[in-house]
């Protein structure tokens, strides 16, 4: 649903740049949150938590610039090639960061978890293999590979 909203953005009339798309998705979340957040009492609580560690705010401010930029990554992945590689990269990623996590801090998984592993990455790669060959087809060539006229 939201793969299909951000690529009816990209094909639509009035093209939002990449970084348009990043903040109005920010003043979305921000009209969203901030008053549950108000009503459920989490922003006091935070605003004392902050006047009270004033320290952190350099941590916050680091976060959020690297935040910043991770957007900016991601939207451009977006605007450029869609929603879809943008969820492939993502997929990758996020395995990528389980392996490392597994062999870095010594987790053990048995064969099923490895056999998920597997099913993941090999789905991600079968999806790439299908979309090289589409468009390879789509560029000009029939199925017996000769240059149509």
């Amino acid at each position: 649903t939201v793969s299909a909203a951000q690529q009816g953005m990209r094909n639509g009339k009035e093209k939002l740049s990449p970084y348009e798309q990043m903040f109005m998705t920010n003043v979305g979340a921000g009209m969203i949150l901030l008053p549950v957040a108000y009503v459920s009492g989490q922003l006091q609580a935070g605003i004392t938590f902050l006047s009270q560690n004033i320290e952190i705010l350099d941590e916050i401010a680091i976060f959020s610039i690297c935040s910043a930029f991770g957007q900016v990554f991601i939207f451009l992945t977006i605007a450029w090639f869609g929603p879809d590689t943008n969820a492939k990269i993502t997929t990758v990623r996020k395995m990528a960061t389980v392996l490392i996590s597994i062999v870095w801090f010594g987790h053990s998984i048995d064969a099923a978890q490895w056999s998920f592993v597997g099913v993941v990455f090999a789905s991600v790669l079968a999806e790439i293999s299908e979309k090289l060959l589409t468009s390879k087809k789509e560029n000009g060539k029939s199925e017996n590979g000769k240059k149509e006229k």
